[in-house]
């Protein structure tokens, strides 16, 4: 199974830490996020690996060549990332995963190789992962599982049933992506490039089954602003045991 992790944005909730590097090269322990990501995705048996490039792209090729000189990675470059989100870096690499199933990650999201293997794995061929462990809030992905863990509301807004929050890795059917890139291009036809790729699961929850796959914060972490670096440097470096992240 493939895998692409966007990691194109600037990341601009974590400041100074991306003023000199990508996103992705936020450093948690010993490593990078993107090295824990690479990691646990050999160890789960994914070899290959697309990744969209975007601010500081030259910094993070380099990074990647001198940390992973055997793996052959797959760049995409999204030429618009300090003007563009998500579903465009996506747009830029479609033909990368179309017609095929494949593991879709967001590049400030941390995870062990066992939960990798478990969504793989997973009869489910629309699979997000979730927790439901924390407090939810507008401005995250709200969503609500039914009784059999299918996904039936998405929303950034909070609302009364929600009852967890969806997290940047997921494995997305040949089926998925179709109806994503028919639902995005009408989008990119009329020069919209702000999508949220996301935003456009939040449209095809209502045509395909998508399913949950609950974790928590001992297996998924989302590091996007400075209170969640500290977070996971000072609480999950035990718990979450980064330093041994491959296995």
């Amino acid at each position: 199974m493939k895998a692409l992790i966007l990691a194109a944005g600037l990341g601009k909730r974590l400041k100074h830490k991306t003023s000199d590097r990508p996103k992705a090269m936020t450093i948690i322990g010993k490593k990078t996020i993107i090295e824990y990501q690479i990691e646990a995705l050999l160890n789960a048996g994914v070899r290959e690996i697309g990744i969209v490039l975007g601010y500081k792209k030259d910094v993070l090729t380099a990074f990647l060549t001198e940390k992973f000189p055997d793996l052959r990675l797959h760049y995409f470059e999204n030429e618009r990332y300090s003007d563009s989100d998500s579903a465009y870096s996506f747009w830029k690499a479609r033909a990368f995963v179309e017609g095929e199933s494949y593991l879709h990650l967001n590049c400030d999201i941390l995870f062990p190789p066992v939960l990798v293997r478990e969504i793989m794995t997973s009869a489910h061929p629309n699979l997000i992962a979730v927790r439901k462990d924390i407090p939810l809030t507008d401005k995250m992905e709200n969503v609500h599982i039914d009784e059999n863990g299918r996904i039936t509301r998405m929303s950034i807004i909070h609302f009364p049933d929600a009852n967890a929050k969806a997290f940047g890795l997921a494995k997305l059917s040949a089926e998925s992506t179709r109806l994503i890139i028919s639902l995005l291009a009408p989008y990119i036809e009329r020069g919209d490039y702000h999508q949220n790729y996301y935003g456009m699961i939040r449209q095809a929850v209502a045509h395909l089954p998508y399913w949950g796959k609950v974790s928590d914060q001992n297996h998924l972490l989302e590091v996007n602003t400075l209170t969640d670096l500290e977070f996971a440097k000072e609480t999950l470096a035990s718990t979450f045991k980064l330093e041994k992240i491959s296995g």
